[in-house]
């Protein structure tokens, strides 16, 4: 089964968390985690320096683990449930 090769603790964050990097086509993730969590772009910056990914990142370059780490911290960080 597909769904055992990755352990996703909350589900809910990790749909939201796809949904906001894939909110606006061409743009970055920073971009999109800024007008979607209406965060600073020190915060957004910050929260890709945590998953060691460049600022200019997009969505679409993303695994499926890398998906779960953003999940993870934007529910650790209280900006998603």
């Amino acid at each position: 089964d597909r769904r055992d090769k990755y352990s996703i603790q909350n589900h809910k964050a990790f749909k939201e968390a796809v949904r906001i990097a894939f909110l606006s086509r061409r743009k970055t993730l920073a971009n999109n985690l800024i007008n979607a969590l209406k965060i600073s772009r020190e915060e957004a910056d910050d929260i890709l320096a945590q998953l060691n990914v460049d600022k200019a990142v997009r969505g679409e370059t993303f695994s499926t683990a890398d998906f779960i780490k953003l999940a993870d911290l934007l529910a650790k960080r209280n900006l998603i449930k």
